[in-house]
């Protein structure tokens, strides 16, 4: 019975593999281009920037075809449903076979059937303020939405999403180690000042989030800890995110919903330097802060040329950093509570720069982006780091 039962089996494996092969010799036969491409659906930096990216350039005739990831979850069910109604979907495991097919078949027709479409950041999120939303919730979606924040009392309501990085998400949620990216952790209790300063504007912070590693113990009812207070759902990740005033992040795939759905966003401990990341954001209304990069031989923070000359703006890597003898420190308090007053201060029309550190931030964008006009400078530095930091600078 047993050795039946495998052989049963093993004809519907054959099977399977030859409709998958007669069906991509059929497509062999089809004169137009088609792309599959898989979507990094398991993180939702990627899942949500790159389909909203992908829109950019989107024409209804193209023959895209995309699949989510065929062996772990979808990182965000709720932009799953909106990405199935929005682009063409097909099952995660006929689209990896018919890749896998194709590369079977490229020594014999020496040329893929399939293409592949290729996620272009950087520069072209510069773009999206300039198009409708994408990935825009559905009418019944912010209807629904509503009728939650009206039940919290946040309807109507100012509130700020926050979120810091740390890695017990990648943790415990993955087999694979991912200690690689803890050179951009950072602690929550950093960011309590800037909630608590939010208060007495009577705006709400909502700490966003799954799995975090530190709760936050604030008796405070403008402080909500929807990370880990029983709140969290997808639905609301999503839609929290859409109509939030702006974003506080410490640097995670979470804040790219700030770029999606077009909100300021203050990004502290910032890093690597990259200046293709920067230009995820609307310069209008973004404002950077940057992590340190200490010298652990010269014992003190480097300054921005020698970041440069060591080639250090672009590592993304903890390990490297380590080899370079060079530790990543995370932004004060006071620095994360005064750029979340500069965001307060331009998002009400009344951001004042200081001439004073003009020819800081020429250098620096020089250097970082060969940008020679303000007008070109793709966000914002806050003007209390700058002023704090003028000689890292100089």
């Amino acid at each position: 019975m047993k050795n039946y039962k495998i052989f049963i089996i093993i004809k519907l494996i054959l099977f399977l593999y030859s409709i998958f092969f007669y069906f991509y010799l059929l497509l062999r036969f089809y004169k137009k281009k088609i792309n599959i491409s898989r979507l990094f659906s398991t993180r939702i930096g990627h899942f949500i920037i790159e389909s909203e990216l992908y829109a950019l350039n989107k024409n209804d005739n193209n023959n895209d075809y995309f699949y989510f990831d065929p062996i772990f979850p979808v990182a965000n069910n709720t932009i799953a449903g909106i990405i199935k109604k929005k682009l063409k979907i097909i099952n995660p495991k006929v689209g990896l076979y018919l890749i896998k097919i194709d590369n079977f078949f490229l020594k014999i027709f020496k040329k893929k059937k399939f293409g592949n479409v290729v996620f272009t950041r950087s520069e072209n999120a510069f773009k999206l303020s300039k198009n409708d939303i994408f990935l825009k919730p559905s009418q019944k979606q912010i209807d629904y939405g509503n009728s939650i924040l009206k039940e919290y009392g946040l309807l109507d309501k100012k509130f700020v999403c926050l979120i810091n990085r740390d890695d017990s998400y990648l943790k415990k949620t993955y087999t694979k180690d991912y200690y690689h990216h803890d050179y951009r952790n950072s602690s929550i209790k950093n960011y309590l000042s800037a909630a608590e300063y939010l208060s007495t504007e009577n705006i709400y912070t909502l700490r966003m989030g799954s799995i975090v590693s530190e709760k936050i113990n604030l008796k405070n009812k403008y402080i909500i800890d929807y990370a880990s207070n029983g709140m969290r759902t997808d639905f609301l990740d999503v839609f929290l995110s859409f109509k939030c005033f702006f974003w506080v992040s410490g640097g995670t795939g979470m804040d790219s919903f700030a770029t999606v759905y077009r909100k300021p966003i203050l990004k502290t401990n910032y890093c690597p330097i990259r200046p293709d990341n920067l230009f995820k954001s609307s310069p209008q209304f973004t404002i950077v802060i940057f992590k340190y990069y200490y010298d652990e031989i010269l014992k003190k923070n480097m300054t921005i040329d020698e970041i440069f000359q060591k080639d250090a703006q672009t590592i993304q890597r903890l390990d490297i950093y380590k080899k370079k003898n060079i530790s990543l420190i995370e932004n004060t308090s006071d620095e994360i509570l005064n750029g979340t007053k500069e965001m307060i201060k331009l998002l009400n029309g009344k951001y004042e720069k200081n001439p004073d550190l003009n020819i800081l931030l020429k250098k620096f964008w020089n250097k970082a982006g060969n940008f020679k006009n303000e007008s070109e400078y793709p966000v914002h530095i806050s003007q209390y780091y700058l002023q704090k930091n003028k000689k890292l600078f100089e």
